[in-house]
């Protein structure tokens, strides 16, 4: 389910103020172990997790491209995930606003993320910021390059894997994907 910040920020109050709150985002485009791995060492950091999803249109706007799965399809997977307590949809650039709402004990960044742009907010806040996994495993980006090295195309390439097909085994010149076809083709990476 997909609240709101304000409803996360009600159910804190009234549930869990006692609680250890973690805080984490991203786009989550094309979910891999990575993000996987990411989630479940920020889980161990407290009682309730929260996932801020850049919205569609963040993602648009800031990185100038249509994601592969939309906000409501990201949003989804996430908060299937055992992990995660609550999950809402932002569109600012940063999280600043987000943490000021909510307020929790960790923000969790990846390993990668050696900037990180709400590192004030979260001083003035008392927010400990947590950098989580030990090393880059894998990339939304990567992904993305290697199967629409057309970052503006959304259709996948055609040697891609296919249930049924072995991995390397063209899909031939007639295929023609629909629009909820993307995901067949990370499963064997």
């Amino acid at each position: 389910m997909i609240y709101s910040i304000a409803q996360i920020k009600a159910t804190l109050a009234e549930q869990h103020s006692s609680k250890t709150i973690v805080c984490t985002c991203g786009c989550f485009e094309i979910f891999h172990v990575g993000h996987l791995e990411c989630l479940e060492k920020a889980k161990e950091l407290g009682d309730i997790l929260i996932v801020g999803i850049n919205s569609d249109k963040y993602i648009e706007e800031r990185k100038n491209r249509k994601p592969i799965f939309n906000e409501n399809e990201r949003c989804e997977i996430i908060a299937s995930l055992r992990h995660v307590d609550y999950v809402f949809l932002f569109d600012d650039p940063t999280f600043d606003n987000c943490l000021t709402e909510l307020r929790p004990n960790y923000f969790a960044k990846g390993v990668d993320r050696t900037e990180v742009l709400e590192q004030k907010t979260a001083a003035k806040l008392g927010i400990e910021i947590v950098h989580i996994g030990e090393k880059k495993r894998a990339s939304a980006t990567d992904l993305r390059k290697h199967f629409l090295p057309n970052k503006h195309d959304t259709t996948p390439q055609k040697n891609c894997s296919q249930p049924g097909k072995r991995k390397g085994q063209s899909l031939g010149r007639g295929f023609k994907p629909s629009p909820n076809t993307a995901h067949i083709f990370f499963e064997n990476i």
